[in-house]
């Protein structure tokens, strides 16, 4: 498969000191430079392969690349006039959806070249907001009053001259905030908040406006624990089987997170309307999960060897709560 991209014209990165203080325009070349990057060994790329064996030479290059950038780039990226040429191994469907991704961003070669390894403090893009400050209290983006989008109108976009964004290891401490109209939004509110902040079924009865604009939808996310199967305990099915049955997940959810969640009834892909699985999971079983954790060679948990979690979330966040609550039902 081949893709062919044609780059916009007129869209310009922000204003830099890797230009010399004022942005210039993008180019195709902008944008191999940054796939290319996308597929390299560089330090900076060790967590992100999703394009190294999707796109024609990009195992070559990911090889070749770590010390320094072989001329010419992946050889299946190829710069045509104003487009951008990508060459697959392979059909791949989902092609597109990747280059969306938030670790595939587009950068001019001159902000590497000056900032290296801090490259992520000082992000040099193209978008309708550009970084101002950033520390571990939250970040403030700024309007780009060079973004190349204008409403339907004819109006220069964004309409918003700042956006700050605020960080919150813990959700009351961001529920507080919100009250105090210290923050404008809150992107999930947590379950025994939902009566506080849409107000009580009293309330609607009498006919009472709600209090804020509440917008739902349902949630395609899962929450769960991924084991590393390759060496160590968890190669053992037994062992895996075991700690499933061990905790009963209805249970986890609402004593540690308050009932924010169900349990996955039917299989661990969030239902979509019509389209339900008929998976039907098994229920927790502490006696089956001692049984096979004896079958692994771990009688009632002896030998079994200390397991370390890692955690995607800060102290106080929803992820932490569940993994606190996990080890400690499974005890």
């Amino acid at each position: 498969d081949i893709y062919t991209f044609t780059i916009r014209k007129g869209i310009y990165f922000h204003d830099d000191e890797c230009f010399g203080g004022k942005g210039r325009e993008l180019t195709p070349e902008d944008v191999k430079y940054s796939l290319d990057f996308a597929c390299s060994g560089n330090e900076l790329n060790d967590d992100n392969n999703i394009l190294v064996d999707k796109v024609k030479g990009g195992t070559e290059y990911r090889s070749s690349s770590k010390n320094s950038f072989p001329k010419g780039g992946v050889s299946g990226i190829k710069v045509k006039g104003e487009t951008v040429e990508i060459t697959l191994n392979k059909p791949f469907v989902g092609f597109e959806t990747l280059l969306a991704r938030n670790n595939i961003v587009i950068f001019a070669k001159e902000a590497y070249e000056k900032y290296g390894k801090e490259i992520v403090k000082h992000p040099v893009g193209t978008g309708p907001f550009k970084l101002e400050k950033m520390n571990k209290d939250g970040i403030r983006l700024i309007r780009n009053d060079h973004y190349w989008q204008k409403d339907a109108f004819g109006n220069q976009l964004p309409y918003l001259s700042a956006i700050s964004m605020k960080y919150y290891t813990e959700k009351k401490a961001e529920m507080m905030a919100f009250r105090n109209k210290e923050i404008d939004l809150l992107l999930d509110i947590p379950a025994d908040e939902i009566e506080n902040v849409l107000g009580s079924l009293q309330d609607a009865v009498e006919g009472k406006n709600l209090k804020h604009k509440v917008e739902s939808s349902h949630s395609l996310s899962i929450d769960y624990i991924g084991f590393n199967t390759a060496d160590g305990v968890f190669k053992s099915k037994e062992v895996r089987e075991a700690f499933f049955y061990a905790v009963d997940p209805t249970e986890l959810i609402e004593k540690y997170i308050g009932g924010d969640g169900y349990p996955p009834v039917n299989g661990f892909v969030p239902e979509i309307e019509g389209a339900h699985n008929q998976t039907q999971v098994p229920s927790s079983n502490p006696e089956k999960a001692r049984k096979l954790l004896a079958m692994a060679g771990y009688p009632n948990g002896n030998g079994f060897p200390e397991t370390t979690i890692y955690v995607n979330g800060v102290e106080g966040s929803k992820n932490h709560a569940l993994v606190k609550g996990f080890t400690e039902l499974i005890k």
